[in-house]
């Protein structure tokens, strides 16, 4: 699943200088999952929905390292002419995302399968001194994704962290749509 940046109306009419800390804590906390707040509404044109599959990888493994980080490690070359797999047609992608958060491992592995990597945008959710690619590599004989095409790795912290995010943010959006007022244990 490649994370596409939105933009999204929720018809809220704020004055940049009447802005509060906690509405830019906001609009920061939306813009880093990709979503700016706009005076107008998403509008989005109905697409049929083999038109909204991609291809995915051909392969999903778990790699745990000694330290006991997680990762998946996709491959995307299959058997020579064979077709790559699509993703899922007419199913709903977001909500399922969002539940990852708090889900068990196997739930999380069903879901990367079904829909393939996040791409870059993993690396925003982590730490800097998060190592880039699992140490285990090696002895698989691949390489970053940077080298080479034909394998991604993400950690599943990354992923976890992602769904709790936006889902808080879907919340909070919610909520300002609603009119409702944002308190700090809402972050």
């Amino acid at each position: 699943m490649y994370v596409l940046g939105l933009v999204l109306g929720f018809g809220l009419r704020v004055k940049r200088a009447r802005r509060s800390h906690e509405w830019r804590e906001l609009e920061a906390q939306l813009e880093c999952v990709g979503v700016a707040l706009q005076t107008s509404s998403l509008v989005l044109e109905p697409q049929p929905a083999e038109g909204l599959r991609y291809p995915v990888p051909v392969s999903l493994e778990l790699l745990v390292e000694s330290d006991g980080i997680e990762w998946l490690a996709w491959t995307w070359q299959g058997p020579v002419g064979a077709t790559p797999p699509l993703s899922p047609a007419r199913r709903a992608c977001l909500p399922a995302f969002m539940r990852l958060g708090d889900a068990p491992l196997r739930k999380v592995l069903a879901f990367a399968r079904a829909w393939g990597p996040l791409g870059e945008g993993w690396r925003r959710a982590m730490p800097g001194s998060f190592p880039p690619y699992p140490e285990c590599r090696e002895r698989l004989g691949r390489r970053p994704i940077n080298v080479d095409a034909l394998y991604a790795w993400e950690p599943v912290e990354a992923w976890r962290r992602l769904a709790r995010q936006l889902a808080a943010t879907l919340r909070l959006a919610a909520r300002l749509q609603r009119g409702e007022a944002l308190r700090v244990y809402h972050w």
